[in-house]
């Protein structure tokens, strides 16, 4: 999934305290398909929640104070309203399953959608829900439908190579808003970050000049051609022992020259320039010089991405590009 977005936001720069993280790591451990339950929902009153407390406990004090019996009544009448908003706040999260399995890719800078499958097990829909990651915008509310919904949470790739955001927040305050009840749900997310492209003018270098010519060679050696009588000085692996047997006299496969019309492209092609340019700029080239249909390469210093066209080609060369040199982090 490819996002076009700009930038908008700063990237989220608090992050959880270490003792905190451990601890969520053992009660909400990390997984690509999360359900919720008893086990990982937290749940707390809100300010609004603090204060219908607060007039609660004043209408009992006055219905203590004046023997009033119509005020102790509205009383318990709240704290019933309040348990029972407790209870299906909590409802509300309970029985959700989260899942995220799609291969998630973007711009370094860019805010990136990233799509989450939630599902329902208990029969029952959920309204009011929030997925987003603190500090990024924040979704819209969901509601979850009979065969699941997918949200899509945004989060801002913060450097190339592969991306962890962190843990997602799920909250809701439905439906009285006096409880929010939340989950810390970390799917495993992978995104990676690829270099944002910086518009160049490419000329192939003699790095690349020489890998198309040995690949040449090479293809003339291996590019079956026809089948011709032994001749003494014929390599023996040459023979093709089936056709021999078939006529009684030793054939061997005959090889023609292969022409490659591949091109390749190398980080020699761009002089002068540290590692994240010269990375952006191929981008660069292989989104916009490059026609997907055509045959092509990457060298990266000792590293090599053999010729091969179509999308799954670029797909390939683009993760080669965001992935070069760097570490998962």
């Amino acid at each position: 999934m490819w996002s076009s977005k700009s930038k908008a936001e700063k990237p989220y720069l608090r992050a959880l305290s270490p003792r905190f993280q451990r601890w969520l790591d053992k009660r909400v451990p990390p997984s690509a398909k999360i359900h919720l339950s008893h086990r990982n929902i937290f749940i707390l009153p809100t300010r609004y929640g603090l204060g219908f407390i607060l007039i609660l406990l004043l209408v009992l004090i006055a219905g203590i104070n004046y023997q009033n019996a119509l005020v102790h009544g509205l009383a318990f009448l709240m704290l019933g309203l309040f348990l029972i908003a407790m209870l299906q706040t909590f409802r509300n999260l309970e029985g959700l399953t989260l899942s995220q399995n799609q291969a998630v890719r973007g711009f370094v800078g860019d805010v990136l959608a990233v799509p989450v499958e939630l599902s329902s097990q208990t029969g029952r829909q959920h309204d009011g829900l929030r997925l987003f990651w603190p500090g990024c915008p924040e979704s819209p509310l969901i509601a979850t439908e009979v065969g699941g919904v997918i949200a899509v949470p945004e989060t801002i790739v913060g450097h190339r190579g592969r991306f962890h955001p962190g843990r997602l927040r799920l909250e809701t305050t439905f439906p009285l808003g006096l409880f929010c009840a939340w989950s810390w749900l970390d799917m495993g997310i992978d995104i990676v970050g690829i270099p944002r492209p910086i518009p160049c003018r490419w000329q192939p270098s003699q790095a690349a000049d020489d890998e198309r010519h040995r690949m040449q060679m090479l293809q003339a050696r291996e590019a079956f051609g026809d089948i011709r009588n032994y001749q003494v000085g014929d390599e023996q692996r040459h023979i093709h022992w089936r056709v021999s047997a078939r006529k009684q006299t030793l054939m061997v496969k005959e090889f023609e020259a292969f022409q490659s019309q591949g091109r390749w492209l190398s980080l020699e092609d761009f002089p002068g320039h540290d590692l994240e340019d010269t990375l952006a700029r191929m981008v660069y080239v292989v989104l916009n010089d490059i026609d997907v249909d055509q045959p092509f390469g990457l060298i990266l210093g000792s590293e090599k991405l053999p010729l091969g066209s179509g999308q799954t080609q670029q797909s390939t060369a683009l993760e080669r590009l965001a992935l070069y040199q760097r570490e998962a982090s």
